[in-house]
């Protein structure tokens, strides 16, 4: 019966065996840990048979020879349970350093109690008419101890460490411990029943099946890895501060008839067989329009990488339904950020910001594009939490009216203030809030404030007219901006002629129509509206015929290049004659010396603002500068 139980054991290692080496693996250097404690289990299996076998035949064998065989099979027991506790902390402590730190003190218990398995006494007991057969005495003891503690050692980390593991894994390998611990318990009561080595297959078994089975790191129809083994693998070569590169292969794939499920799942398995071939890559399927090769040498992926560029350009062109467009993001040194997660983001913010720099759907990335996305990630965080927590804020840049002589207008300016109360740089924020859609908010965030106050402070009393408000492109194309930005004109009873809204030449170029509908909308409530910017980009004085702007502003490169250039002198002048034909109000921006200001003001230029004027300042001490200029 007990060499039964051995052989089922013993088959089902060689099952899993069979399974775990026909797929692709990983190969990584966490694998180990799973493979130490497989053929541990293993070779104590055949060391059980083989203890079995010799007792059953102890008055033929040689005494010295079962004895060895009996003490091996123990030791094979201590280690089983070490190896159990180093693949748990291999989970827990994937850094070498911290791993072996840890690790070092049960491999010192391990190797003390192995020295005196195999030198203490050690007896047998085999019963031919009950077939009953077993090894005790003070070996015996020695071993069921130590594997004990290192059980209950095993079993308390997981629940004192459970935060670093996922609950599923928890569970499995206190399922393991449990049945061990209890084939343990059974054994010591009841010496007949061989059954240890076999609980400790089971319990292999179950580590196969819920975690280190590799059809869980594979894509099943192209067998490229899957994303959860991208993980795997850059988590370990981040942890082991191992280089590598990394190849990101980015899919346009279009379809001519109704095939375009099954079309791409053969061209995808197509191109695998293609990335199989590559020496030293591993091969990820991230999504169906990107797959990442990792390689740890470099010369290598460069390699690769000119190889793949010749593949998409002529293998692959025998797909006559298939239009097939490929780019390439390299990174020759993945160690520029610290995770594999930290790359993915930055593979997919070059991917979204260097659209246009792609060169011969090449583009390689270098510190600097880390950075930046590190910045910009900083600054996302910035600007969520300065939202959350008030430190968003309105500064106001006084306008000046030459027809008037005084300040009759101001334009609205949002400002934000990082933690340690430090003013961080407006166009990186704005930028950010732009590219994440975080604009939407922060631009209702600003509108409100100057709602706030207008109907607090009552600005209209030291002469002010109008306050000019910035749309951003993503603002401008929302299709609820008209009713979002109503509903809090009405909330402060500001009066929508004290409102006007800039909107930039870029903007207008974008969502035409939704735009329009917001102009016109906001226009009908007493809403104005101005050109901001003019002068920059595509300028074109078919924005000011197309689009009801009642303002248009120069530029401030524009009021510079007047001064300095005399074809740009001649094109303002032309502008502005123009504009003025068609009824229109002009502001130049960026006025810096008396001596611009004073050009401006002769050349009959309705609105004046800059630096030589005033630069932004906050509401407080914008309201003082009113009335002290407008007194």
């Amino acid at each position: 019966m007990n060499i039964l139980t051995q052989c089922c054991g013993l088959a089902l290692m060689f099952l899993m065996l069979f399974f775990y080496m026909s797929k692709r693996r990983l190969r990584l250097l966490s694998e180990s840990s799973f493979l130490h404690v497989f053929f541990v289990t293993f070779i104590c299996v055949i060391l059980d048979m083989l203890s079995v076998i010799s007792i059953e035949n102890m008055g033929a064998w040689n005494q010295n020879f079962i004895t060895v065989i009996s003490r091996l099979y123990l030791v094979s027991l201590t280690l089983v349970a070490m190896f159990g506790f180093l693949y748990v902390l291999r989970e827990l402590y994937p850094q070498f350093k911290i791993y072996i730190y840890h690790a070092k003190y049960v491999i010192a218990l391990v190797s003390i109690a192995d020295i005196g398995i195999l030198i203490a006494p050690i007896h047998f007991y085999y019963n031919p008419d009950t077939a009953a057969l077993y090894s005790y005495g003070p070996a015996t003891n020695l071993t069921y101890a130590v594997a004990l503690v290192i059980i209950l050692m095993t079993y308390s980390t997981s629940v004192i460490k459970s935060s670093k593991l996922t609950t599923r894994k928890i569970h499995s390998i206190q399922a393991w411990m449990t049945i061990w611990m209890a084939a343990a318990i059974v054994q010591f009561f009841n010496n007949e029943y061989l059954i240890v080595s076999f609980a400790s297959v089971v319990g292999i078994l179950i580590l196969y099946l819920h975690f280190e089975n590799p059809e869980f790191n594979l894509d099943h129809i192209t067998g490229m890895f899957n994303q959860n083994a991208y993980y795997l693998a850059t988590n370990e070569l981040y942890n082991y501060e191992i280089d590598f590169s990394i190849i990101s292969v980015i899919f346009d794939i279009r379809f001519e008839g109704n095939i375009q499920e099954e079309g791409k799942d053969i061209l995808m398995s197509e191109m695998a067989r293609y990335f199989f071939l590559l020496p030293g890559v591993s091969v990820f399927k991230i999504t169906d329009q990107q797959v990442l090769l990792l390689s740890k040498n470099r010369e290598n992926a460069s390699n690769s990488l000119q190889i793949l560029n010749d593949t998409f350009d002529s293998s692959l062109s025998k797909y006559d339904d298939t239009i097939l467009y490929t780019k390439f993001i390299f990174i020759p040194n993945a160690r520029i950020v610290s995770s594999g997660k930290e790359l993915l983001n930055l593979v997919q913010y070059v991917r979204v910001t260097n659209i246009g720099l792609f060169k011969n759907r090449f583009y390689e990335v270098d510190e600097l594009d880390a950075h930046k996305m590190r910045n910009e990630e900083f600054m996302e965080h910035e600007l969520e939490d300065a939202m959350a927590a008030d430190r968003v804020v309105v500064y106001f840049q006084p306008i000046y009216s030459t027809a008037l002589g005084r300040y009759t207008s101001a334009e609205a300016l949002v400002r934000v203030y990082d933690r340690k109360g430090n003013l961080l740089p407006p166009d990186s924020f704005i930028h950010t809030a732009e590219s994440n859609g975080m604009i939407l908010h922060l631009g209702e965030i600003v509108f409100e404030k100057v709602c706030k106050f207008i109907h607090d402070e009552n600005p209209a009393k030291y002469g002010l007219e109008y306050i000019e408000v910035n749309l951003s492109i993503v603002q401008c194309v929302y299709k609820n901006l008209a009713t979002n930005y109503i509903r809090i004109m009405k909330k402060y009873d500001v009066d929508p002629r004290f409102i006007n809204l800039e909107i930039t030449e870029s903007a207008s170029l974008r969502g035409r129509d939704t735009l329009i509908k917001n102009m016109e909308t906001l226009i009908e409530y007493g809403v104005s509206f101005s050109l901001d910017d003019f002068g920059t980009g595509q300028s074109n004085l078919n924005y000011i015929v197309d689009f009801p702007f009642a303002i248009v502003k120069f530029d401030k490169d524009m009021t510079y290049s007047y001064f300095v250039s005399n074809k740009a002198k001649y094109i303002m002048d032309t502008a502005m004659r123009m504009i003025k034909g068609l009824g229109l109000e002009i502001v130049s921006e960026g006025v810096e010396t008396a001596e611009q200001f004073i050009a401006l003001k002769n050349m009959d230029i309705g609105h004046i603002q800059g630096y030589y004027l005033s630069k932004p300042i906050p509401k407080y001490e914008f309201l003082r500068f009113i009335q002290e200029h407008n007194a």
